[in-house]
C-alpha cells in the first residue's frame, strides 16, 4: 500500500498508538485529492511527480542550490515491505526523530542525542535514516546519509534495492557518499548495488550559487575578460565572464563561474553585504544580455535568484535606506607610534596591538596557544562543550620565529616623504579628488614610498634596516631558515578583522629569496613595498566606501622565515555557511602553494570540508563537498588530518573568542602543511582571527 494511513484526511488526527495497532488497509492514492500537502505526514512510496512535490521539501540551507529533499526512515526489523520504508512530509517532519517519536517511538527515542547516536552508530539501530535529493540543476536524484552513519554495507545495499523500488524515478536513483567512511562501508559491494555518485561530479553540474543573500539595484554592466575596472561604479550590477580576484564597490555582483566560497573577491561582497552568486555561463544568457545596460532589481536566496527590469522610482526607498545605512557605518581606528623597537613574536602581550596590527597580533595569539597546548597549560580541551578527542602536539617548524616592525616606521617614512601628495588627496576632507586623478596621485604616494630613503632608527639596534638585517642574520646562524628559504614580509595593519570591517586581502605581503634576505638594500626595497600597500587603490576604497580616515591607517611589518616546500595551505572559518543548526567548521584546502582565495579560474577545484562537531560520534563528523582539481580529485587531507586540524581550529576557536573575548563569532584560520609533517597529520597555523558571524549574509527579498 501506498500510504501510512487509510486515508489521507485522517493523518492528522490518528495518534500514533492507534497507528501501530491498527491493520492499515490496502488503498490506493491519489495525490490529485490532497488539498493541503501539510495534512500528509509520509507515504510508503512516491509513485509520480505529483506525489514527490507534496513530500518534497525546499531547504533553506545546505550546500547546494535547486534542490528538493525528502527524508526517509526506513524500519530495518520490518519484513513487510509494503511498509517498511516511509517517505515523510518533510515540510512538517523536517527531522527523522520527530517522525519517529510520533509514529515509531520506543526505547531509542527518549532524546533526539541518543536517538541520533543509536541510528548513526548502533549495529542493532531500528532505523536506517536518509534523505533523498532532487538536484534539479543536475536533474537526478540521490540517496544520502549522514557523513558519520556507519551502517554495514551489505544491509544499506539491501535497503537501496528496496526504496529504489518505491520510487517513480527508482531507475534512476543514485547514491551519494559524503564521507570517506560511506566509500569506505560501500567498497566491497559496488558491483550489486546503486551507481554511486561524486560530490565532484554533482558539483559539476551546479548553475546556481548563492554566496551573499540580499537584494539590490543598479544598471546591468557585462564585464567581460580584458575590461577595465576602473569603468566599474557603485551603482553597477556586474555580470562577470571570470571571477575577478579584486572588485570596486558595487551593487551585486554575478559570475559567469562558480566561486570559492573563501574566495577574495566573495570575501569581499560579504564583508560588504553586497548580494553575490555564481550563475554559470550568465555572460550568454539571453535573458541577461536583453537586461544590459538597463535598471534592474536582484534578489539572491538560498534556492534562487531573480534579476528584472525596475525603476528609480522603485529603488527609491532602498536608496534611502543604503544612505541611512552608510552615514551610520563609524570604523573606529586604535594606533599609537611611540614604540621605537622591534618586537618580538614571541614576547607580545595585549598592549602591543595598538603598535603592531590584528594581523601580528592574533599570529602572536596562535603561538601563545600552542606553545600552551605543547606544554599542557591550556585546559581548553577540559571544558564541557570540548570535542571528544584533542591535537596531538604541534611542531610549529620554525614559525615560531619572527619579528614585528610597529607603526612608528610607517608613520615617520610617509610624514618625511608623502606629505604633499597626501594634502592633494584631501582624504580626510570634503572635496577630495576622485576617478583618475585620485588612482593617479595613489600611484604617487606608492612611488614616494617605495623611492624613500628607510632613515629611522630604533632604540636599541640602529638604523632599522640594520636592526632587521641582524635579525635575519641571526636566524640563518641558529637554523631558523629552511634549507634554502628567505624571509616574508607580512603587512598588519590596524585596518583588519574590525567591528564592521574585514579588511582581507587588501594589502600585500613580499617574499624575499635568501640572498635578498641578507642584502640591506633589499631588506629596505621589500619593506618599502609592504608600507605602500597601504595606498594601492583598492585598499584606499574599500576604506573610503566604510567612512574610514584614510591618514589614520597604519602599516606595521611581521618579519618571519619563509616556507616553500608547502605540502597543502587552506583557509577554515570556525562557523560553517551551510548550516545554523549544528556546530561545524568549513575548510578549504589547496595542494602545494596554490592559494583558495585565488580564484581567478573557475574551473580550479579546491577540497571542501565541513566538519562537524558531534561528541556523540568521536568529535569530527567530516563532510566532503568536493576534492581538489589539482590533484586529480584525490584526498589532499587523511581522516587523522582531519581530526587533528578540527581539533586545533576548536582549540582556536575557544582560545580567541572565549579566552581572549575577542569580539567575534568565530574565528578564521589559514593553515599549511609541511611535507615531513603529512605523516603526522600536522597543520600548522599560520593566521588567525576573529569573525562575525554572517552565514550568507541577508535573505531578505522584495518580491
Amino acid at each position: 500500500m501506498d500510504f501510512i494511513k487509510t486515508t489521507w484526511k485522517a493523518m492528522t488526527t490518528t495518534t500514533s498508538s492507534t497507528m501501530q495497532e491498527k491493520k492499515e488497509e490496502e488503498v490506493g492514492f491519489d495525490p490529485s485529492l490532497v488539498a493541503d500537502k501539510l495534512q500528509l505526514d509520509g507515504l510508503h512510496a512516491i509513485r509520480d511527480e505529483l506525489t514527490w512535490q507534496l513530500l518534497c521539501a525546499v531547504p533553506f540551507e545546505g550546500t547546494f542550490a535547486h534542490t528538493e529533499t525528502v527524508k526517509v526512515v526506513v524500519e530495518l526489523g520490518n519484513k513487510n515491505e509494503a511498509t517498511k520504508v516511509h517517505f515523510l512530509q518533510s515540510e512538517k517532519h523536517p527531522f527523522h526523530f520527530g517522525y519517529v517519536l510520533q509514529f515509531l517511538p520506543g526505547k531509542d527515542t527518549k532524546s533526539h542525542s541518543k536517538f541520533n547516536d543509536i541510528m548513526y552508530q548502533s549495529p542493532t539501530r531500528r532505523f536506517l535514516l536518509a534523505s533523498i535529493t532532487h538536484y534539479c540543476d543536475q536533474k537526478l536524484y540521490a540517496l544520502e546519509l549522514w557523513p558519520g552513519d556507519n551502517i554495514d554495507g551489505k544491509v544499506l545495499v539491501e535497503t537501496l534495492t528496496l526504496i529504489q523500488g518505491r520510487l517513480f524515478f527508482g531507475e534512476n536513483l543514485r547514491y551519494h557518499p559524503l564521507s570517506a567512511l560511506h566509500w569506505e562501508k560501500i567498497a566491497p559491494h559496488k558491483d550489486s548495488m546503486l551507481p554511486p555518485i561524486t560530490s565532484e561530479e554533482l558539483y559539476g553540474g551546479i548553475k546556481y550559487q548563492p554566496l551573499t543573500l540580499g537584494m539590490a539595484y543598479g544598471t546591468l554592466k557585462f564585464l567581460r575578460d580584458g575590461d577595465d575596472l576602473n569603468t566599474v561604479s557603485r551603482g553597477d550590477v556586474i555580470v562577470s565572464e571570470s571571477i575577478p580576484n579584486d572588485l570596486p564597490p558595487v551593487a551585486a555582483l554575478i559570475t559567469s563561474q562558480l566561486q570559492t566560497p573563501l574566495c577574495h573577491v566573495a570575501l569581499l561582497c560579504s564583508n560588504r553585504n553586497t548580494p553575490n552568486f555564481g550563475f554559470v555561463d550568465a555572460i550568454n544568457d539571453p535573458h541577461l544580455k536583453e537586461l544590459e545596460g538597463k535598471f534592474v532589481y536582484v534578489e539572491v536566496q538560498p534556492q534562487l535568484n531573480k534579476v528584472r527590469l525596475s525603476s528609480q522610482e522603485e529603488a527609491a526607498e532602498w536608496v534611502a535606506e543604503q544612505q541611512q545605512q552608510k552615514a551610520r557605518k563609524e570604523v573606529t581606528l586604535r594606533f599609537a607610534v611611540d614604540q621605537h623597537d622591534l618586537i618580538d613574536i614571541n614576547q607580545v602581550v595585549k598592549s602591543h596591538e595598538n603598535y603592531i596590527g590584528g594581523k601580528a597580533y592574533q599570529f602572536a595569539q596562535v603561538l601563545r596557544y600552542f606553545r600552551s597546548k605543547n606544554s599542557n597549560d591550556n585546559n581548553d580541551n577540559n571544558r564541557s562543550d570540548a570535542p571528544a578527542h584533542t591535537a596531538s602536539k604541534s611542531r610549529l617548524v620554525h614559525l615560531d620565529t619572527g619579528c614585528v616592525v610597529p607603526f612608528y616606521y610607517y608613520h615617520q617614512h610617509i610624514q618625511q616623504h608623502c606629505t604633499n601628495v597626501l594634502d592633494k588627496l584631501s582624504v580626510d576632507g570634503e572635496g577630495g579628488v576622485s576617478g583618475g586623478d585620485r588612482v593617479e596621485l595613489l600611484e604617487r604616494v606608492q612611488q614616494l614610498i617605495e623611492e624613500g630613503e628607510v632613515v629611522s632608527e630604533t632604540v636599541s639596534m640602529g638604523p632599522l634596516v640594520d636592526a632587521l638585517h641582524a635579525r635575519i642574520t641571526q636566524w640563518l646562524s641558529d637554523g631558523k631558515l629552511q634549507q634554502g628559504n628567505g624571509v616574508i614580509f607580512r603587512s598588519s595593519t590596524n585596518v583588519e578583522d574590525l567591528e564592521g570591517f574585514n579588511g582581507a586581502g587588501l594589502y600585500i605581503s613580499s617574499v624575499l629569496t635568501r640572498e635578498e634576505s641578507l642584502d640591506k638594500q633589499a631588506i629596505a626595497h621589500h619593506l618599502k613595498k609592504v608600507w605602500a600597500s597601504v595606498w594601492i587603490p583598492r585598499a584606499y576604497m574599500e576604506r573610503e566606501e566604510f567612512g574610514i580616515k584614510q591618514l589614520e591607517s597604519m602599516m606595521a611589518v611581521l618579519v618571519q622565515p619563509h616556507m616553500t616546500s608547502i605540502y597543502a595551505n587552506g583557509v577554515a572559518v570556525t562557523k560553517s555557511p551551510f548550516r545554523n543548526d549544528l556546530t561545524s567548521f568549513f575548510v578549504n584546502v589547496q595542494i602545494g602553494s596554490n592559494l583558495v582565495t585565488d580564484a581567478t579560474s573557475g574551473k580550479v577545484t579546491c577540497e571542501q570540508i565541513v566538519m562537524y562537531d558531534i561528541r556523540e560520534q568521536g568529535g569530527c563528523v567530516a563532510e566532503v563537498l568536493s576534492h581538489s582539481s589539482l590533484n586529480g580529485f584525490r584526498p589532499i587531507l587523511s581522516p587523522s588530518e582531519t581530526k587533528t586540524l578540527f581539533a586545533a581550529l576548536h582549540g582556536l576557536h575557544m582560545h580567541f573568542i572565549y579566552k581572549l573575548q575577542i569580539a567575534g563569532t568565530s574565528v578564521d584560520v589559514e593553515c599549511v602543511s609541511l611535507p615531513n609533517n603529512t605523516a603526522d597529520g600536522e597543520s600548522p597555523a599560520t593566521e588567525a582571527k576573529p569573525a562575525k558571524d554572517k552565514g550568507k549574509g541577508k535573505g531578505k527579498g522584495k518580491d
